[in-house]
């Protein structure tokens, strides 16, 4: 199967500590580790066997699930793109919960998508460079309802092809960009719980929020529902 990491933030009904919750293969645990502490000094890294909980007796849940914007050709925006680190904003908002009554949790699940999916993008650049408009490029890969859309239009079309043909030099820079690492599949879910179905759907509002910092522009955005 696929190797998955995932990554919980989380703030427990009655508690002030905002934990991070990280599960990776048994086989990368040591590398893991190693890497965490390479980049947050002096943090305190432990398996632990317990869970957390954070509703309460009588309190309102609300959710959210996060989806892309557009094609996932196009990339988000990445740290280094940033000026500060990402992981402060998201902690800030957890970190203003109430100590009771409220809480909320965040997971992000991450695998690879494996060769076949990076050469498809492969692909859809190659075609970009000779000329198709995105909408053709992606037209192997959109399903064969798709592809019987597009033969209908060129039965009935009255349009005359043009012999010339021009880049779309947004969407090749967009995706030559995105090709600089391997891809990843992911799913961000959130979770909010309160005394209130307002409180808990603007505690969400507050998280997905936190996210905008990774929108680009000229890219993708990150879209919670």
């Amino acid at each position: 199967g696929r190797e998955y990491f995932v990554i919980e933030i989380a703030k427990a009904s009655g508690s002030t500590a905002v934990v991070i919750y990280v599960a990776v293969p048994n086989e990368k645990i040591d590398l893991f580790e190693k890497q965490i502490l390479s980049f947050y000094h002096g943090t305190k890294v432990r398996a632990v066997t317990d869970d957390y909980n954070i509703f309460i007796d009588g309190s309102i849940s609300a959710a959210m699930t996060a989806k892309l914007s557009r094609e996932p050709i196009y990339p988000i925006k990445t740290y280094d793109q940033m000026e500060q680190d990402p992981m402060n904003t998201l902690l800030n908002v957890f970190s203003k919960l109430g100590k009771d009554g409220e809480g909320a949790a965040m997971q992000i699940v991450v695998s690879p998508v494996g060769e076949k999916e990076d050469k498809k993008f492969s692909a859809i650049l190659e075609s970009l460079r000779k000329g198709k408009s995105l909408k053709e490029a992606m037209l192997p890969y959109a399903g064969f309802n798709a592809q019987l859309v597009d033969i209908g239009k060129g039965f009935f079309s009255s349009k005359k092809p043009s012999d010339e043909k021009k880049t779309d030099d947004g969407a090749i820079s967009k995706l030559t960009e995105k090709l600089k690492s391997s891809s990843l599949h992911a799913s961000i879910k959130i979770i909010a719980s309160a005394g209130t179905s307002v409180r808990a759907e603007q505690i969400l509002s507050e998280i997905a929020s936190s996210f905008n910092q990774f929108n680009d522009p000229t890219g993708i955005q990150l879209i919670f529902e």
